[in-house]
């Protein structure tokens, strides 16, 4: 963004609402669980300072520059201010919208495009080339390549890279492609069918977990249908400001699901699921899918949520050791998910489940926050890991890829003997084999 350039109001489609950024009554809970107003005790750093820059912008009594485009994207989007709101204020919503006003307004450089371009547009919605990426990084882990270049000091001065390097799991946790498309049959009583939604990164790095995930539901009586004209949800997209490119994914994976015989739409990453769950706002102005995006968004269910609802289940393999669960910031406060993935893990044999401080807080992940914007992201990880190794536990848990990610980057920081887990996994016996 070129801090030269400014513009008058919010120049695009989709603003942010006056009426919505007008309901924020500036009471100031939202301070305490604002991971960068904790990091900057600065208040324009903070979700009502925010919005307080959003409704200036809105009423053209400041202009839009790179200082309100910095302020938008220091922001991690991990919507605790939401859970603590008590007026309603949907800041989610509202930030994506400001990231795509400055996206609009202020150009980024050439170099900057096109790379976001080469990831988010030619890479991420494409299987099949995550997939080569994928097999490519694994061979690269296998060769040592990546702690090598960790320690040489070729990376110093660039540590967008260095967070992305060290966030790649060990080569032998790559499990490149999920379960195939098709109708997979139930394998127990059952009159249930069901969609999957199996995303971009789990599918492509985390196979094994999509492989568990549809084994649960297929044991608890659920037909799986995983069509294959599904793409990327467009979550990051919505996150760095691409707006118009999200909603042509949408439009894509309503039309996927909408054969009209799944009774739900189940997704195991938290992130993809919550813009799952948007979609009928996202696409409200659309006439022709409208309607559609609505009540596909309307069956959209996390796969903790599904499995808790069901008045019979399996009984999970045994898992023996003590644990801690990380609520995954678009499960917990997007999604409002918070006793179901905690009830399924009591019912496993041998895992006690021990609470920890914080642990509805953002790990750091954010979508791409924790390689855009490293440091910030390694202190507020270095925080939770704090809390997490009083506890000392055998196994971290989350609902969500990026977390996982960055949690398990954070237990090879600090040397921890805890092996990081998707909730599936942990109910899949600790995701040995694949169901």
């Amino acid at each position: 963004m070129d801090p030269a350039v400014e513009r008058s109001g919010f120049p695009g489609p989709d603003a942010p609402s006056p009426e919505k950024i007008g309901a924020c009554v500036h009471c100031g809970l939202c301070l305490p669980v604002c991971p960068t107003y904790s990091q900057t005790k600065n208040e324009a750093s903070s979700p009502r300072g925010r919005l307080y820059l959003m409704r200036a912008i809105s009423e053209e009594r400041i202009p839009l520059s790179a200082a309100f485009g910095n302020e938008m994207y220091l922001c991690l989007g991990c919507r605790a201010c939401e859970t603590a709101c008590p007026a309603g204020v949907e800041f989610g919503d509202l930030l994506e919208r400001s990231r795509a006003q400055v996206e609009e307004a202020l150009p980024r450089p050439l170099a900057s495009r096109l790379s976001r371009r080469a990831v988010l547009q030619s890479l991420v919605p494409h299987r099949r080339r995550l997939e080569w990426v994928a097999r490519g990084t694994r061979l690269f882990q296998r060769l040592g390549l990546g702690a090598w270049l960790l320690g040489s000091g070729l990376l110093e001065g660039r540590d967008g890279l260095r967070s992305a390097i060290a966030l790649i799991p060990p080569a032998e946790e790559i499990v490149v492609g999920g379960p195939g498309p098709g109708v997979h049959a139930r394998r127990a009583d059952g009159d249930r069918r069901v969609g999957f939604f199996r995303g971009c990164v789990m599918d492509a790095m985390l196979g094994g977990t999509n492989r568990r995930t549809v084994g649960l539901l297929r044991d608890s009586g659920c037909e799986v249908n995983i069509p294959d004209s599904q793409t990327c949800c467009g979550a990051l997209h919505l996150h760095s400001g691409m707006r118009e490119e999200a909603k042509a994914l949408a439009r894509r994976n309503v039309k996927a699901f909408a054969s009209g015989k799944d009774d739900a739409v189940i997704c195991n990453s938290a992130g993809c699921g919550a813009a799952l769950k948007g979609y009928g706002e996202l696409l409200e102005s659309d006439e022709e899918s409208a309607g559609e995006a609505k009540e596909f968004a309307g069956r959209v269910r996390d796969i903790s949520e599904y499995l808790s609802d069901l008045p019979t289940r399996r009984t999970p393999p045994a898992l023996r050791g003590k644990a801690v669960y990380q609520d995954a910031c678009h499960l917990v406060h997007g999604q409002r998910i918070r006793s179901a993935p905690r009830a399924l893990l009591d019912e496993v044999p041998g895992l006690t489940l021990v609470p920890f401080p914080e642990s509805d807080s953002c790990c750091g992940s954010a979508g791409i926050y924790n390689i855009s914007r490293p440091s910030s992201a390694l202190e507020i990880l270095d925080r939770k890991m704090e809390f997490i190794a009083e506890v000392d536990p055998d196994f971290v848990i989350a609902g969500n890829p990026g977390c996982q990610l960055q949690l398990a980057l954070g237990v090879r920081r600090r040397g921890l003997r805890a092996r990081v887990l998707h909730t599936v996994d942990a109910l899949s016996g600790g995701g040995e084999g694949a169901s």
